[in-house]
């Protein structure tokens, strides 16, 4: 009687290891699955256009960061700004770039400046300057501004950055908190 017991707890446990197998082959093959496709995309993504710095696109020319698309319009050089809303001037060393924004995403998202870095030919990174707030045409401020899915906007930023910075490439990024996808664009000078 006492083999029968151990030829049972035998059967028993080799059952258990069996069903342990049975949900890790079709774990893995299923998660195996979507990790090829997600790599083969991630390669894919890594060829799209804008998709890194090294393969940045053109001023014109649209970038997508995740389900977001942005393309620069202009940027430019100035020594001074004006303030948009009358009266202030401040002096230094900036670079303004103006851009469309449009919302592919399935639900609303909310705009802000931390969207972007500036990034120099010596691999320095500039985060929009907040205090050039007022020198941002007022229906181009996109601080919190909220977008609805398929719309677009055109928004301003400006960066303070170093008298001797060049060869600046912008980083423009998801609007999700949580993802990490960006598009480069390359503004020329």
């Amino acid at each position: 009687m006492a083999n029968f017991g151990r030829f049972v707890l035998i059967g028993c446990g080799g059952l258990v290891v069996l069903v342990v197998l049975i949900v890790v082959v079709v774990a893995v093959g299923s998660g195996g699955g979507g990790e090829t496709a997600g790599s083969g995309s991630g390669e894919e993504a890594e060829d799209r256009p804008g998709a890194t710095k090294a393969n940045a696109v053109p001023i014109g020319k649209p970038v997508t960061a995740g389900k977001v698309e942005w393309t620069v319009v202009t940027a430019r050089e100035a020594t001074s700004l004006k303030s948009a809303l009358g009266g202030g001037k401040t002096d230094g060393n900036f670079v303004i770039v103006d851009f469309n924004f449009t919302n592919g995403n399935k639900e609303a998202v909310t705009l802000d400046s931390e969207s972007f870095r500036l990034i120099d030919s010596e691999g320095r990174e500039f985060e929009v300057d907040t205090d050039t707030f007022e020198y941002v045409e007022p229906d181009k401020d996109i601080f919190l501004d909220q977008v609805n899915p398929g719309v677009s906007k055109e928004g301003e930023v400006i960066f303070t950055v170093a008298p001797d910075a060049s060869d600046f490439t912008l980083e423009a990024g998801d609007t999700d908190m949580l993802a990490d996808e960006n598009g480069y664009i390359k503004l020329g000078f």
